[in-house]
């Protein structure tokens, strides 16, 4: 048997629900550290009130890292954090319709000095 390299997205899991929430930022940092840019962490977090200042800084440093995060909600108290980290250089994407004609990217609208000129 051959194995082919696949285009499936590779997610590994990181379950923090029993960190102390002085903890969590760090090792969520130092775990985002040993993982590759093609794999999406999957953070999950308790959603207490604790961890409500600890899950804002690691939102902010998430950013300035250069990574992408986002966050659910499950119903037993824990916060699923998906992070990837961002591609350099990515097109914006684009919508492709059934006649296949594409629609560009979002772009902002000119600034009103911009169109006064």
């Amino acid at each position: 048997m051959t194995l082919q390299p696949g285009s499936a997205p590779i997610e590994l899991t990181l379950d923090l629900r029993g960190t102390a929430p002085d903890k969590v930022l760090t090792r969520l940092l130092r775990a985002l550290e040993r993982v590759g840019d093609d794999i999406t962490l999957i953070a999950l977090v308790r959603d207490t009130p604790e961890y409500v200042g600890v899950m804002s800084s690691a939102f902010a440093a998430l950013r300035t890292r250069g990574y992408w995060s986002d966050t659910s909600r499950y119903p037993a108290g824990v916060q699923r954090l998906r992070i990837g980290r961002r591609r350099a250089g990515a097109a914006p994407r684009t919508r492709v319709d059934e006649g296949g004609d594409e629609e560009p990217g979002y772009a902002p609208a000119p600034s009103e000095s911009a169109v006064e000129s």
